[in-house]
């Protein structure tokens, strides 16, 4: 039988919403979780799990938990995201001159400031948190057409493949931070009403 833990809970313990907003977060991290596949190659070259049978058996391993904003995988991301494009594809358009490279450049950088500072507000002013975080969704649809417009005007002059993958990288990241947003959106409706229910 496989047996999932997180860190941090405690049997018997009640969990509060603040708990529960710390778990959640945790869910949108894959870089902490890896799910390994453990198999045994018999003599024949067939694999077969640790009982024998056919099947694959998988282990888990907990999440890292979250401390900071440095510790969300979508921070981690979109800095990586503004290093590779600072480092290999703004000294190709700092060549050719590329006219919107500043406002590229400050736009690459915003995305992670953004979450950084949104998850520094989330229990201070929640709306002003989430419209934050919600910057950062936009800008990474901006990044998404600056790759795209200069990989249309300067063609093989710029790695397409580079552009692509970054693209896709904003696009994936994306979507990571509307499923954090909602996450933060859920536990905070789960806070107010305990605190009704407390009243």
């Amino acid at each position: 039988m496989r047996r999932r833990e997180r860190v941090g809970r405690v049997p018997g313990r009640r969990v509060s919403c603040l708990d529960a907003i710390f778990f959640a977060e945790a869910d949108t991290m894959s870089a902490g979780e890896s799910r390994t596949a453990v198999t045994a190659t018999s003599a024949s070259g067939n694999a077969t799990s640790a009982l024998g049978s056919t099947n694959t058996m998988y282990k888990f391993k907990p999440k890292t938990p979250i401390r900071s904003f440095r510790d969300l995988e979508v921070y981690q991301k979109t800095l990586e995201g503004a290093v590779i494009f600072y480092k290999d594809v703004r000294p190709d358009l700092l060549k050719l001159k590329y006219d919107l490279l500043e406002g590229m450049t400050n736009c690459a950088l915003s995305i992670p400031l953004f979450i950084a500072e949104s998850h520094g507000m989330r229990f201070s002013d929640f709306k002003q948190a989430v419209a934050t975080l919600e910057k950062a969704m936009r800008d990474c649809n901006k990044m998404i057409v600056y790759l795209e417009q200069a990989e249309g005007i300067y063609g093989t002059k710029i790695s397409a493949d580079l552009a692509e993958d970054l693209s896709r990288r904003y696009l994936d990241v994306r979507g990571k931070m509307f499923r954090l947003e909602k996450s933060w959106q859920k536990f905070r409706q789960a806070d107010v009403q305990m605190a009704k229910f407390k009243k």
